[in-house]
């Protein structure tokens, strides 16, 4: 388990130098996107000691591609879409075409957002996604010195926000496991390996 915390904390501690105003979108994104890369190593591993099977995390901003996939050796099993409060990650018709763009062909997939109030209540976004597992996490997750920053200049928004990592991640794994147990995760794997 350290061992794969270490590639995680330093990816952290070089999310924590870059520019808050340049890379704010960065930021944001990447933390929700390093915890739900981790978190889904965490469960792939609690499931096969197979070393075919690898978690692919990806440029959240790269076009073309789902955010984090697991592959077995270069098939790709299961892939998920990450969104977060962002407005450019808003949960929209555009948004949802491409999401299904990068998610399609592929066998197992899932969208992985923050909040029910992310995604666009139009019924031609339902209608798109009705395939398509969404999972909520119910908590907003931010870099520490953004979550600081915000709580200091508007403590009333910070009750959706957790600072990201540590006190989060614990509280995102075990909510993404279950996700992965309940949408057939495991089952996929076990077929496999």
């Amino acid at each position: 388990m350290e061992a794969l915390l270490e590639p995680f904390v330093e990816n952290l501690r070089q999310m924590s130098a870059l520019d808050y105003n340049t890379d704010y979108r960065y930021r944001v994104a990447g933390v929700l996107q390093v915890l739900v890369d981790l978190a889904t190593k965490i469960y792939v591993q609690s499931k096969t000691s197979n070393p075919n099977f690898k978690v692919v995390s990806c440029d959240p901003f790269a076009h073309g591609t789902a955010d984090v996939l697991v592959k077995y050796n270069n098939r790709i099993l299961f892939a998920a879409e990450e969104h977060n409060l962002a407005k450019t990650s808003y949960l929209n018709e555009k948004v949802a075409r491409n999401d299904l763009r990068h998610l399609k062909g592929i066998p197992l997939k899932a969208i992985i957002t923050t909040f029910p109030s992310t995604v666009d209540t139009c019924r031609e976004v339902h209608r798109l996604l009705h395939a398509i597992p969404i999972h909520y996490i119910g908590f907003q997750l931010l870099p520490p010195d953004i979550y600081y920053y915000v709580r200091r200049k508007n403590p009333e928004k910070v009750s959706f926000s957790s600072p990201a990592p540590f006190e989060a991640f614990e509280r995102l794994k075990k909510d993404l496991l279950g996700f992965y147990d309940q949408i057939g995760l495991d089952r996929r794997i076990y077929s496999i390996s």
